[in-house]
This record gives C-alpha cells, structure tokens and sequence, in this order.
C-alpha cells in the first residue's frame, strides 16, 4: 500500500476478488481510514461486466470489454480514446 504522502499507513492487503476488497472497505469507512493502492493488477479472464469504473488507484479509470469497444466504434461515437490494457 503507498500513502500517497499521507501518514499513518498501518497495514498492507492483498485482495483476490471485488467482494474481499469491499468488505475490508466497509470496515475501514467504519473506522475512519481508508484503502490507497499501491499496485492493482485486473484479471478479466473470468469477467463478465462490459463496463466498470475504478477510482482512488494510480491506474484507476473506466475499463470496457473489447466487444464494446467495437460497438462504440462500429457507431462512430466520439470524444473518447482508448487505450489497451495488457492482460
């Protein structure tokens, strides 16, 4: 975990899974503390959402599947880039 200059870091975690990190999120909100990430690695191997969000991370933001990305394209939306994220 990196304090992104903040103080007080008090232990680091590893999650395998969304509901593992949600849990302890819930538990840190309930003590005042928060989660900051350090390093965040994605396994889409196994996802089924073709659109999510993720925040308070350095490589955090809006992830899309490849079939909706070619339907985005496909409709020549614009105002938008993408960019690959290895796997």
């Amino acid at each position: 975990m990196d304090d992104w200059g903040a103080t007080g870091i008090v232990e680091e975690f590893t999650f395998n899974n969304y509901a593992e990190y949600s849990e302890k999120q819930k538990s840190c909100m309930s003590n005042d503390q928060m989660i900051l990430a350090k390093k965040m690695v994605h396994n889409f191997t196994n996802m089924n959402e073709d659109f999510f969000r993720v925040v308070g991370v350095p490589n955090g933001g809006y992830f899309v599947s490849e079939e909706l990305k070619h339907k985005i394209e496909q409709r020549h939306f614009t105002g938008m880039s993408f960019e690959h994220v290895d796997q």
